[in-house]
């Protein structure tokens, strides 16, 4: 049933047609010019925000049940905790659940606190809570740009199954970076109870992940235990947006490795070079028109 339920709210997403940040991959092969292919999860028109960000963390929640059927009857605390943290990318999708739970809260029980200044959406007041007799501070203020971000990383979260290969680990993570930077201010009950704020993430080098120039089997030598690579120049103007990646097969296998984490002469070694192997297919296989 609850893979029954994400694959409805999926159909219902992509008939309103959220719109939601993600690479965008520009097909580079040869001497042609780039090819704009946008991946297939690019959609249209949007839908309101509170029916948005319900089905968006609905969505989120359903995935994370299906894959722990133990989470069903759980609180939201109870799976933000049970969500893995031992990398940078299980980190990025676990605190964008963590700021989309928070929001869908407020949405559902105090959405008269909710208001838009100036391209951001904030919340500022005091919950009280019976119990502890005690008031909680709920805070939050995020770009509208930032909030997006987050939801393009629970879409992309919710069709990468099972393990997932370092490509899309990084561009999530450098999703999760921009996000997290349009954050000014998040407090909500966790950070109440337990002291930990918003979670952040690093990355080796600073990944442009907005728009992606592709090659398609790109020129290399193998030279001893390396293999380099005839690196492709940006055009001047994508130097601060754009990012370049290299998609080739050797010996059977497929791989793409982001130009970013090549050496200064565009070489990467054999060793290295077995983390960038293909597994998934949500943002390796581009949606052509």
């Amino acid at each position: 049933m609850i893979d029954a339920l994400k694959q409805e709210i999926f159909q219902f997403i992509y008939m309103g047609g959220v719109t939601f940040p993600a690479p965008e991959i520009l097909m580079v092969k040869n001497d042609e010019p780039p090819r704009n292919a946008p991946i297939s999860l690019q959609n249209r028109t949007p839908l309101g925000f509170y029916l948005r960000h319900t089905l968006i963390h609905s969505l989120l929640d359903a995935v994370f049940e299906s894959e722990n059927p133990d989470l069903e009857d759980k609180g939201y605390v109870t799976k933000y905790k049970s969500l893995p943290e031992q990398n940078s990318y299980e980190i990025a999708v676990k605190e964008a659940y963590r700021v989309l739970t928070m929001l869908r809260n407020v949405i559902t029980h105090n959405k008269s606190q909710l208001g838009w200044v100036d391209g951001r959406l904030v919340c500022s007041y005091e919950k009280i809570d019976k119990k502890k007799k005690k008031k909680i501070p709920i805070h939050l203020d995020i770009t509208m740009k930032g909030l997006s971000i987050l939801y393009g990383i629970a879409l992309m979260r919710a069709k990468l199954k099972g393990e997932v290969d370092l490509y899309h680990q990084i561009m999530v993570t450098a999703m999760y970076n921009t996000a997290f930077g349009c954050v000014a201010e998040f407090k909500d009950e966790y950070r109440d109870s337990s002291g930990k704020e918003l979670g952040a993430v690093c990355l080796k080098r600073p990944i442009c992940w907005v728009r992606r120039y592709r090659v398609e089997t790109p020129q290399f030598v193998i030279q001893a235990d390396k293999l380099r690579f005839t690196v492709y120049d940006l055009p001047e103007s994508e130097l601060i947006l754009g990012g370049v990646e290299y998609l080739f097969t050797l010996d059977g296998c497929e791989y793409l490795v982001p130009g970013e984490l090549l050496g200064d002469d565009g070489s990467i070694s054999k060793a290295d070079l077995a983390c960038w192997k293909i597994i998934n297919k949500i943002i390796v296989q581009p949606f052509r028109r």
